[in-house]
C-alpha cells in the first residue's frame, strides 16, 4: 500500500493500552482530547498523588473520567505495591473497571517512590493475579545507579541507555514463574525488548510509543520536549520498532505512554520532567511515521498494509486484554488537510499549559464518524438522467449544469464535513485562481461549475483531450448536520480498444482517473448504466476485479430508466414469477426445516437423533418391501409422489418374487430359450436406448439453457436485493 499517496485514510479507533491523564486541572485539559487522537479505548497509568493503589480509588478515578470524556472506554490499573494484597486483586478482578496492575520499579520514573524493591517479595501477588486473570503492566527499566555508587559495585552501572536491556532478565524470570498470567513490557525501545517479548509464550506482549518511531537518542537530548522515560535509543532500535509496527503477529500493539507535564516542569530551572504529550495526535503521528518509513524503504509496500495498521493501533490491544472488537459503526478518518499541532495546549482558564510533542509539525486531520451518520435526503429531479443525476438526488445537492449537455467535463469532488457553521467554499488551483466566485450558499454551485469548464477551455495550461480534463474541482460543504463523506462525479469508463489515437488517449485519461479514486480504501463505487446494456461487461466491473482481487470495495450499479426492447421486457418481465416461485421454495424450505427442529448440541441428543433417524428409516424400508403403506411417508395413492413412492415397493416385491421363482423352477423352464431371449432383448433394448438417449440429450440441451437463464435471473435478483438495502440505508 502507498500509504502517503492516499489523500484520506479510514480506521477503526485506536486503543491506545498506554496514557497518563494525571488530575485535577491536568485531568480536565487532557482527557477530553483523547478522542481528538482518534481513540474511544485507553488504558489509565495510577501513578497519581496520591497514587491509585485500592479498587474504590479506581472506581472513584474512573467516574471523573467518564464524565469527561463519556464516549471513551477507560480501563483503569492499580499501582504495586507492597501493601496490595490477593483479596484486592480478587477485588479489582470483578470491579469490571481494573484491567491490569501496574508494576514500577522504585524511583524510575514519576511517582514512583512507592514501587517494587523486591520483586520476589510480591509473588503471591502475582500468583492472585494469575488465577483471576489481570494483567501485569512492567515499567521495564532498572534504576540508574546512583554516581556516588559508581566504581563501588559489583554489578553493571546502570544508566537510561542500558536500563531497559537490564531489566530484561526480570521478564524472563516473571514469565516463568507464572507462564500464564498475562504480561506486558510496556513503551519497549530497544531491539533486545521486542526480540525478549518475541521469546516469550502468548501471554506476554508489548506496547510502544508514537513518539519513538520518530526520534532517536540524538533528538532527545537536543530537545527537552523529546526527554521521555524509558529515553530513545539509536537508530537501529527505531528501525526495528518501525518494522514490528507492521509485523502482524499480535505481540506488538500501541502505547502511547502519552504523559503530559506542566510547561514550568519541562523549561523550568531544576530537573527536566521526563514525558511527552502525544495524546491529541497519537494516530496521526504513527501513521506519519509509517509514511516516512515507506518512503525511507525501510518497510515495503507489501508489508505496509491496512490489515497491519489496523492490527497494531486497534485490534492485537484489544484482543490481548479480551476486549470485544472495535465498533464496526464508529470509524475514523485521517485527511491530508494541513493540520499543525499546536506550539502549545492551554486550559481554558489559562492555568494549565502544555507543550504537545511534535509542536509545529503538520499531520492528517483526524474526523471520528458513525456510519449509520451517512444519511441523505433523497430528492426526485425532474431533468434526472445519468450518473450525475443520482448523486444530486443522493445528496441534495444542486450542481448539474442543465444546459450544455450532460457530460461531465472534469471529476467534481464534493466533501461533506461536520462544523458548527454551514460554508461552501472551493479549490482555488490553477487555472481557477482567476475566479473570483463566491459561494453563499449551494445554488451557486451549477454556475460555477458551468464557469470553471469556461476557463478550463479558455486556458493554455490545461490539457484538454475531446473536452475532458483531468484537473479536479474541489468543493467543500460543512455544517452541523452534514455528514462525513465525499462524492465524486466522473466521466463514464468508455473501452480502450480503439485504432484512433486521440481516443484512446481520451480513454486512458479517464480510465486512469478512474483508477485513482477506485483504489482508494474505503470507497464506494457506483455506477450508473443503462438498461438496455449488460452490465457484466461493463469496463468498471473488469477494472474493479483487477484492484479488488480480495472483494474489499462495495459495488453498487444502478440501471438507468431506458426503453427496454422486446426480448428484455419479456426477460425482466418474468422476475416478479420468478421471485415469487423462490420465496415459495424458501417457504417450503423453511418449513422443512422447522419440521426438523434444532440440530441438538450435546454427543448424547445427537445419538439419539441420529438413532430415531435410522430406525425409521429401516420402518420404511421393511414396510415398503411388505407392501404396507400406512406409514405418511407414501403419502396418498392418488397423489404423484405417493404413487411414484408405492410403485417403487411393488417393483421391489415383484422383483423379489421373480427372483425366487428363478431360483426353483426357472433354470429348467427359461434355459432353451435364454440365450434367443437375451438376443432379441439386447435388440429391442438398444434401439430402446438410442431413443432415449436422444431425448435426454434434447433435454439436457433445455435444462442447461433455463439453468443459465435462471442463474443470469438469480443474479440480477441479488443484484436488485443490494440496490434496495443501499437505496433503505440511503433513505
Amino acid at each position: 500500500m502507498q500509504l502517503n499517496d492516499l489523500a484520506s485514510i479510514e480506521l477503526p479507533p485506536t486503543a491506545d493500552m498506554h496514557v497518563h491523564l494525571r488530575q485535577d486541572g491536568m485531568m480536565e485539559l487532557c482527557t477530553p482530547l483523547v478522542e481528538k487522537g482518534g481513540c474511544d479505548t485507553v488504558f489509565v497509568m495510577p501513578n497519581l498523588t496520591p497514587k491509585i493503589g485500592t479498587v474504590s480509588q479506581a472506581l472513584e478515578y474512573h467516574e471523573k473520567l467518564q464524565k469527561l470524556a463519556p464516549n471513551v472506554k477507560f480501563l483503569m490499573s492499580l499501582y504495586l505495591h507492597t501493601g496490595l494484597t490477593e483479596e484486592e486483586i480478587e477485588k479489582a478482578a470483578k470491579s469490571g473497571v481494573v484491567y491490569g496492575v501496574k508494576f514500577y520499579p522504585a524511583g524510575v520514573t514519576t511517582n514512583s517512590q512507592e514501587g517494587v524493591l523486591d520483586i520476589e517479595q510480591l509473588y503471591p501477588v502475582f500468583a492472585a493475579m494469575e488465577k483471576h486473570d489481570l494483567v501485569l503492566n512492567l515499567h521495564g527499566e532498572m534504576m540508574s545507579t546512583p554516581p556516588s555508587a559508581v566504581g563501588k559495585q559489583t554489578e553493571p552501572v546502570v544508566t537510561v541507555l542500558n536500563a531497559e536491556p537490564l531489566f530484561i532478565p526480570q521478564l524472563a524470570k516473571l514469565h516463568a514463574a507464572f507462564p500464564k498470567l498475562r504480561i506486558i513490557l510496556e513503551h519497549v525501545s530497544t531491539k533486545q525488548g521486542l526480540d525478549a517479548v518475541r521469546a516469550c509464550g502468548p501471554n506476554t506482549s508489548n506496547d510502544y510509543l508514537a513518539h519513538h518511531l520518530h526520534i532517536t537518542i540524538d533528538d532527545a537530548v537536543g530537545d527537552v520536549f523529546n526527554f521521555c522515560k524509558p529515553i530513545a535509543k539509536t537508530p537501529e532500535d527505531r528501525l526495528s520498532l518501525v518494522k514490528a509496527v507492521v509485523e502482524g503477529s499480535g505481540k506488538f500493539f500501541f502505547g502511547s505512554d502519552s504523559a503530559p507535564h506542566p510547561v514550568q516542569s519541562k523549561k523550568g530551572s531544576g530537573a527536566t520532567a521526563a514525558g511527552c504529550f502525544t495524546q491529541p495526535y497519537v494516530t496521526q503521528v504513527v501513521i506519519e511515521a509509517l509514511e516516512v518509513a515507506a518512503d525511507q524503504g525501510w518497510i515495503s509496500e507489501n508489508e505496509l498494509t491496512l490489515e497491519a495498521i489496523e492490527g497494531f493501533l486497534s485490534g492485537f490491544g484489544r484482543k490481548f486484554y479480551k476486549l470485544p472488537p472495535a465498533s464496526s459503526t464508529k470509524r475514523i478518518r485521517l485527511e491530508k488537510m494541513g493540520e499543525k499541532i499546536p506550539d502549545i495546549i492551554r486550559s481554558a482558564d489559562g492555568a494549565v499549559e502544555i507543550v504537545p510533542w511534535g509542536r509545529g509539525r503538520e499531520v492528517r486531520k483526524n474526523y471520528v464518524f458513525t456510519v449509520s451518520s451517512i444519511s441523505f435526503p433523497f430528492r426526485e429531479l425532474s431533468y434526472a438522467s445519468g450518473k450525475g443525476s443520482v448523486l444530486q438526488a443522493i445528496s441534495g445537492i444542486a450542481f448539474l449544469i442543465k444546459s450544455g449537455g450532460g457530460c461531465t467535463h472534469f471529476p467534481i469532488e464534493l466533501s461533506f464535513r461536520k462544523e458548527s457553521h454551514n460554508k461552501v467554499h472551493y479549490d482555488r488551483f490553477t487555472p481557477l485562481r482567476q475566479l473570483r466566485e463566491r459561494l453563499d450558499d449551494f445554488d451557486g454551485l451549477p454556475a460555477l461549475i458551468e464557469k470553471a469548464g469556461s476557463v478550463m477551455r479558455e486556458s493554455t495550461s490545461v490539457e484538454d483531450i475531446n473536452g475532458y480534463y483531468k484537473d479536479v474541482l474541489r468543493v467543500r460543504i460543512t455544517g452541523p448536520d452534514q455528514p462525513l463523506v465525499t462524492i465524486v462525479d466522473l466521466r463514464g469508463l468508455i473501452p480502450l480498444e480503439y485504432s484512433d489515437e486521440q481516443t484512446m488517449r481520451y480513454a486512458q485519461l479517464v480510465h486512469d482517473l478512474v483508477e485513482s479514486y477506485i483504489i482508494k480504501p474505503g470507497s464506494i463505487i457506483l455506477a450508473v448504466i443503462s438498461a438496455k446494456d449488460d452490465f457484466a461487461n461493463q469496463a468498471v466491473l473488469s477494472l474493479l476485479r483487477n484492484i479488488a482481487r480480495h472483494r474489499t470495495r462495495t459495488l453498487s450499479v444502478l440501471t438507468h430508466p431506458d426503453a427496454l426492447s422486446s426480448p428484455e421486457e419479456r426477460y425482466h418481465g418474468r422476475i416478479d414469477p420468478l421471485r415469487a416461485e423462490l420465496e415459495r421454495m424458501i417457504e417450503i424450505n423453511q418449513n422443512q426445516l422447522n419440521k426438523i427442529g434444532a440440530p441438538p448440541s450435546i454427543l448424547d441428543e445427537q445419538r439419539e437423533h441420529l438413532l430415531q433417524i435410522s430406525q425409521q428409516i429401516q420402518f420404511l424400508v421393511r414396510t415398503s418391501m411388505d407392501g404396507t403403506y400406512n406409514d405418511s411417508f407414501f403419502e396418498d395413492p392418488n397423489s404423484p409422489n405417493g404413487c411414484r413412492r408405492r410403485s417403487r415397493a411393488i417393483i421391489r416385491n415383484l422383483s423379489q418374487d421373480f427372483s425366487d421363482e428363478m431360483e426353483i423352477r426357472g433354470q429348467e423352464i427359461f434355459r432353451p430359450a435364454l440365450t434367443e431371449l437375451q438376443d432379441d432383448m439386447r435388440s429391442k433394448n438398444r434401439k430402446a436406448i438410442d431413443a432415449l438417449y436422444n431425448e435426454n440429450r434434447q433435454v439436457d440441451d433445455t435444462v442447461a439453457a433455463l439453468r443459465e437463464s435462471f442463474h443470469d435471473i438469480h443474479s440480477a435478483m441479488i443484484l436488485n436485493r443490494d440496490i434496495i438495502s443501499l437505496a433503505r440505508k440511503i433513505v
